[in-house]
């Protein structure tokens, strides 16, 4: 369904991405893998501030990468 969202989000223009699929697999990658390390691997709880940040950091970072660029115009 993730990668769904995002192939919609390219037609829009919204997203530069190739494929969809992948891009959703390493967004969910970013965020679980910074979950699993901030837990030591789930021998800690995340507090929901917390557990938020991580989503919040590893989204504008993924958006980084594939937010769509505006034309240069000149």
């Amino acid at each position: 369904m993730l990668g769904q969202a995002i192939a919609r989000q390219v037609e829009r223009g919204v997203l530069e991405v190739c494929d969809p699929a992948l891009a959703a697999h390493q967004l969910i990658l970013v965020v679980i893998i910074e979950a699993l390390t901030r837990t030591r691997y789930g021998r800690r709880r995340l507090g929901d501030a917390e557990a938020g940040e991580i989503v919040d950091i590893g989204v504008e970072m993924w958006l980084r990468c594939y937010r769509a660029r505006p034309p240069d115009v000149g």
